[in-house]
């Protein structure tokens, strides 16, 4: 009897697993098919593909070398950002100079700045700052080298989290 009850079980998982792999089967032939049949007929692809030409006509027109070796050039059509994290070894401003042409050239929209301790702080946070910080002036020297460049800043401001440890170093006073 009790060899009864469980093959009785048995068929019902059974049961249920046959249904749930053609409920799962059928979910993902239904979003292939979406992603296949609705995705080109909608307004949204229109208007990238019409985006799209449009950058191939100026990059066809355009003098400047634009071959970067085996780099795979696509037509994404949002934000390149490029992340910089300062902390660790921080580049001199010179150095930005030749950077940031650079990263335009390559397609880059804007810069991900991520400070941390090399930002100039000040006041209360004034022992938060780095010895080798940037001063306040080289920061708005940053700022217009990548405004010549065409590039959005985005400074990375640590809030609470992991990034946010280098604040818990400063000695209190």
């Amino acid at each position: 009897m009790n060899r009864n009850r469980q093959k009785g079980k048995f068929k019902l998982l059974d049961k249920y697993k046959a249904i749930t792999f053609f409920w799962l089967c059928s979910i993902i032939l239904c979003s292939i098919w979406y992603g296949f049949v609705t995705h080109k007929n909608s307004t949204y692809y229109k208007i990238e593909s019409e985006i799209a030409d449009e950058n191939r006509i100026t990059d066809a027109n355009s003098k400047e070398n634009t071959d970067y070796g085996d780099v795979e050039v696509n037509n994404f059509m949002g934000l390149k950002i490029v992340h910089l994290d300062l902390k660790g070894a921080p580049p001199k401003i010179s150095y930005f100079k030749q950077l940031f042409p650079l990263l335009a050239s390559l397609g880059a929209t804007g810069l991900l700045i991520e400070y941390e301790d090399m930002f100039p702080y000040y006041k209360t946070l004034a022992n938060v700052s780095s010895l080798e910080a940037y001063s306040l002036k080289e920061i708005e020297t940053v700022n217009k080298l990548a405004q010549l460049s065409n590039l959005l800043i985005i400074p990375l401001i640590p809030t609470i989290g992991k990034s946010f440890r280098f604040y818990f170093k400063v000695r209190r006073v």
